[in-house]
């Protein structure tokens, strides 16, 4: 993203490795570029499924869509919240 230099914003492959490192659970990467295509978020998101599959099985990352439904739900007796996407 050399011509987005100075905008704040971070590439695709350092967010997925920042929520590896932070031991996150699910990643939903929101605030995409408005220019591209659904076509390049489908293939950003097989991109994720690929690397999440490759290293860490646990894991799992969305790209969030218009009209996308995310619930969090904190299970009573501790444990991890559970994320339903819709």
């Amino acid at each position: 993203m050399p011509h987005k230099d100075g905008w704040g914003h971070t590439l695709i492959s350092q967010v997925r490795q920042l929520a590896i490192d932070a031991n996150v659970g699910t990643l939903i990467l929101f605030h995409h570029d408005a220019y591209r295509s659904d076509a390049q978020l489908d293939e950003i998101q097989i991109e994720n499924e690929r690397f999440y599959k490759q290293q860490y099985d646990n894991n799992k990352s969305y790209c969030a869509a218009e009209g996308m439904k995310i619930t969090l739900r904190k299970q009573i007796a501790g444990g991890n919240t559970k994320i339903e996407v819709e």
